[in-house]
């Protein structure tokens, strides 16, 4: 389990009203220094590789 602190604010909503209904965990968060200003980060979603940015 990935501790909440790890996540932007977008990615925890997400997590909270999607993922977590659907019993999909996040694990292997990787925050993008580069890109914080899109909340850039990769993470594994039930060992699926994504890559996560917000647009502005």
């Amino acid at each position: 389990m990935v501790e909440k602190e790890t996540l932007n604010q977008k990615l925890i909503d997400v997590k909270t009203e999607i993922y977590d209904k659907l019993s999909l965990e996040i694990s292997k968060i990787n925050n993008e220094v580069e890109g914080t200003e899109y909340d850039a980060c990769q993470f594994e979603l039930n060992g699926l590789k994504i890559i996560s940015r917000s647009s502005k």
